[in-house]
Parts: structure tokens; sequence; C-alpha cells
């Protein structure tokens, strides 16, 4: 960053000459900006190249710029500052060092667009799986990041003892693997553990013809709201054979759930509306989506789940149990088609993927209270919509086979779906 803001960076100035204008950005003002990236650039920029020819010039507002002799600025930014005070400006260049929040990753790709600037980040992914991994190794704009992996052992300015040192310093795996290679890995353990993608994806097929289908859908206003179509077959296995996830307007989904049920007319309609209220007004006064969904000539009989008390923890323990192979026919009771596997995607500009994606990023976390030094952990909940949808299916549970082989209760269902 240094070298292209003086000029002489040997690829990027030959694009872009001063003055440029780059943020560096960071997690913590003073343990990362003032104790670590401000010295860094102190001992490695001549001071020839700075303002007035000393730090004392240079270094302005509080230490929040570094200002060149030929107008270059580069500026300091932590995520401990709110959102908006990223905004505003277009810069040539960003720098970020270790995680930030993707909110925080987003507004500064924003800020590049003008200036067709380049991104430039380096991190321990000390935090387990974090959107870092999913921008970079399978980025959903499918252009090629480059990225790259450094090994502790492999630092020449480290000595082998020190090395050794660290090494044994860390007992756990994981975090071995991430503070000595880099690699992303699911610190504190994955959730649904059981989840073996050999096992439980297979090949589409056939759904078994006295299959009962269920339909549910995770409602959300803000964010993507994530369908998925499943079916108990007679042996009490679950087949996810459709999922899709959109931001769509209720007549819209309306739309687009009816032409998608064609093939088979889910005798269980399910939804979960985050932010129902008791009754059939929403928080904000209006209507809940269930009840719109059940309105009109077009309408889709959703019910709302049931969350009793532990139902979060029941549906977990659920969803283990069916996903544990079975020791002699090596089959889990939740299936999926391979059809539901599919890349990441930007949907309203956050990275969403597939159920198989969520299940392999479904991860508790550790956090530490206030209140006491003891650590606690907890499930992330974050993309995990799919998840959501399957667990509420699985507590729903498989219905008797005179529900769903009697073609009048299926008719009393979706009459529309059924003419013909």
């Amino acid at each position: 960053m240094a070298q292209f803001a003086q000029g002489v960076h040997p690829i990027r100035s030959e694009k872009q000459k001063p003055p440029v204008f780059i943020r560096h950005c960071a997690p913590s003002w003073e343990d990362n900006i003032q104790d670590v990236l401000i010295k860094k650039y102190q001992r490695l920029i001549p001071r020839a190249w700075l303002k007035g020819g000393s730090w004392s010039d240079a270094i302005t507002r509080g230490g929040r710029f570094i200002v060149f002799s030929n107008g270059s600025k580069i500026s300091f930014k932590s995520s401990e500052q709110k959102l908006n005070k990223w905004g505003g400006d277009d810069l040539d260049a960003v720098g970020q060092d270790e995680h930030i929040p993707e909110s925080y990753y987003l507004e500064n790709r924003m800020r590049l667009a003008d200036r067709d600037g380049f991104f430039m980040a380096a991190m321990t992914p000390e935090l387990g799986i974090t959107w870092e991994e999913d921008h970079v190794l399978e980025p959903p704009e499918r252009v090629s990041i480059e990225h790259y992996f450094f090994d502790t052992e492999h630092n020449p300015h480290l000595s082998e003892v020190g090395v050794a040192k660290v090494k044994a310093t860390i007992k756990d795996p994981r975090l071995a693997e991430a503070k000595l290679h880099g690699r992303f890995v699911p610190l504190s353990g994955l959730v649904i553990p059981q989840f073996n993608y050999d096992i439980s994806v297979i090949p589409d097929r056939n759904l078994h013809p006295d299959a009962f289908r269920v339909f549910c859908i995770d409602l959300h206003i803000k964010t993507p709201s994530a369908a998925m179509w499943a079916a108990w077959e007679p042996d009490g296995t679950l087949v996810v054979y459709r999922t899709a996830k959109k931001a769509f307007t209720v007549p819209e989904w309306k739309a687009f759930i009816r032409a998608k049920s064609t093939d088979g007319t889910p005798q269980m309609w399910l939804a979960d509306e985050t932010e129902r209220e008791t009754g059939v007004k929403g928080v904000y006064g209006q209507d809940s989506i269930v009840t719109a969904f059940n309105r009109g000539e077009d309408r889709l009989p959703l019910t709302q789940v049931e969350k009793g008390a532990n139902s979060f923890e029941a549906g977990i323990y659920r969803l283990w149990s069916m996903f544990k192979p079975d020791l002699i026919t090596r089959r889990a009771k939740i299936e999926i088609f391979k059809s539901c596997d599919y890349g990441t995607e930007y949907i309203g500009g956050k990275v969403h993927g597939s159920l198989i994606w969520e299940l392999r990023r479904y991860q508790y976390k550790t956090e530490q209270k206030g209140d006491e030094e003891t650590l606690r952990e907890k499930v992330r909940k974050i993309n995990d919509h799919y998840i959501d949808d399957v667990r509420y299916i699985a507590m729903a549970g498989p219905r008797m086979q005179i529900e769903h082989t009697d073609p009048i209760i299926v008719r009393s269902v979706m009459p529309e779906l059924n003419r013909g």
C-alpha cells in the first residue's frame, strides 16, 4: 500500500498514478491500528515520501491519516465505528487486516467502484468459517480471486525453535489448522456433525407413490425467505427434493410455489414467521405474512409452526438422530436430492447457499458473558434458514398412511392444484 501511495508499485502504479486514496481497516483501533498498522508503516515508509518530510507533519487527525508529499492519503478505520462512518469516500485501494464484519467489507467494495480500485486482505481465520471463505474460496461472483495460504513453519523470519514452541502450545488440532496453516475450520464444532454428504445427498429419483409431501417456508421481511419441499416415505425416511431461497413478495411466492408444486401437491403446509405476533397482526400493525398467504383465490394454506418450550433443542436432537447413518444399511433417515446442492449467490447484497452449504457451516460459537469468566457455547444463528425448514418438518413428523392416500383430503387442502 505504501508503494502504491508513492507511485512506485511495480504493477498497480502503472495503472493508477498518484495522488491515490487508500483505506486500511481492522477490527480494533487501539490493538490493530495504533499498535500494529501505524507502527509498521512508520518502519516501512521513508520520511522523504511524507508530507513535510516528517511523521509529525504526515500523521493528521489523531493518527487517522498518513499524508504523502505527492498528495496521496492512507486513512485508517476500525469496525468499532458505526457502519455509516465508512461511506462517502471514493477509494483507489482498500487494505483489510484481520476479520471484520461482512457489512463493512461490502461497504468497502462500494467505495472502490468509481475508481476501479483493488482490495487486499490478510488474516488468520481464528473465528472459524466466516464470510471471507465464501467471498474468496467460492465467490458468488464466479470470478477468480487470488488467494494464498502460508504455513507458519515456512516463515523465513521465525526460528525453528520458536515455531516448535508455538506448535506445542496449541493443543486443539482445529485451532492449529487455523493459526498455523490459515485454513477455515469450524473451531467450536459443527452443530450437526452427523451430516455426511456421501450418505445423505443422493441422486434425484422418483418418490414413493404413498409419500406424504410437506411444504415449509422460513419467512422473513428484510432477508430472503427459504422454501423447502420434502416428503415422508413409508419407511420413515424424510426426502428433501426441492428448495428455493428468494427475496419475493407474497404474490410472487404464491405463483412460484404453485408452479413448483405441480408434480405433487403437499399435504402439509408449514411456515415460520419470525416477525409474527400472537393474532393476525404483525409487529408493525400490518397483517402477518402467513395471513396474507391464506387470503384470496390463490391462497396457500400455510400454518404457523408451533414453537413450544425447548423446541429448538428438541429439533436439533431430532436432526442428530435422523442424519446419523444406520450401522447396517448405512442409510440416514434424511436424504437430500443432489439438485438441491447448488453454488452460492448474492441475494439482497449477502451470500446465500444451499441446504448442504448451511449444514457445513452451522456451528457453535464460543461467547464470554460479561458477568462471568466461564465460556459457554451457543449456536451461531447465521445462514440457517433451510436448516430451520428441515427442523420444522422433522418435528412435525410423518402422518398415517390413510392421511396421505385419501384423495378427498388432498383436494380439500389445495383444490386448485388438483384440477384436471
